[in-house]
């Protein structure tokens, strides 16, 4: 029993698609949280200027 299911690979495609679709899971939601960080930066500054999403603040 145990050499039969070392010698089969019918599973080993489903597991590195699996390992394939983490990893870019894991780099989007990277890439998001950088980007989402800079642009509440940005916001920040520019409310802090005086600046709605108006246009230019009263």
């Amino acid at each position: 029993m145990f050499r039969r299911f070392v010698r089969d690979r019918r599973g080993g495609t489903a597991i590195e698609y699996t390992m394939i679709a983490a990893l870019i899971t894991l780099g989007l939601i990277g890439a998001m949280t950088y980007w989402g960080e800079s642009a509440s930066g940005m916001y920040d500054s520019l409310a802090e200027q005086g600046w709605s999403a108006g246009g230019e603040g009263e």
